[in-house]
């Protein structure tokens, strides 16, 4: 997927792996990469789309690897600035984004958005890891008082919850908002 364009003019390239069922269904979006140095996500969904037979699926899942590739590519959590001198964006701060926006994330992110996963989506899950020298216990975030999210939930298997929509720039929330049901 193209996604914003680099100063020098080229698109930010955005990885994606289909999977599409012999039998039509729900469309199931994975994401990640949202952050440079979550690189566990990237791999876990590498692992997973390995591991479908689309001969003995219904419905499609599409696997988006490296939503954030400018972050990844320098192995920093934020997305460079571009132009601005060293500042550095978190782009699960920049959700819904604006393609006209001031912030190039913010126009990657209203592009992946908009273009890419509303269109191709009924449900969602947007991973993260740790970042880089932290450890963390797994959990899972997302709101439980909306039925699709609950039992995607409650069928992933972490055991811990946290029941609540976190920021409202998030990815997963960017998400819900556009009718698409998502938990992180």
């Amino acid at each position: 997927f193209q996604g914003v364009q680099r100063p020098s003019g080229q698109a930010v390239l955005v990885s994606v792996i289909v999977a599409k069922g012999a039998v039509p269904g729900k469309r199931m979006v994975l994401t990640s990469g949202v952050h440079g140095d979550e690189m566990s996500s990237i791999h876990t969904l590498q692992s997973v789309m390995a591991q479908l037979d689309p001969a003995a699926m219904s419905g499609t899942v599409m696997a988006v690897l490296d939503i954030s590739g400018p972050a990844i590519e320098s192995m920093q959590r934020r997305w460079p600035g571009w132009g601005r001198g060293a500042e550095l964006v978190d782009m699960n701060r920049e959700w819904p984004g604006n393609e006209d926006g001031p912030s190039t994330a913010g126009r990657h992110a209203a592009l992946v958005l908009n273009h890419l996963l509303r269109p191709n989506a009924d449900l969602a899950i947007d991973f993260h890891t740790g970042t880089t020298g932290i450890d963390v216990a797994a959990f899972n975030i997302g709101d439980r008082s909306i039925p699709d999210v609950r039992t995607m939930m409650d069928l992933f298997p972490v055991g811990t919850i946290w029941d609540d929509p976190v920021y409202p720039s998030v990815l997963h929330n960017a998400l819900l908002d556009a009718g698409i049901p998502c938990f992180t």
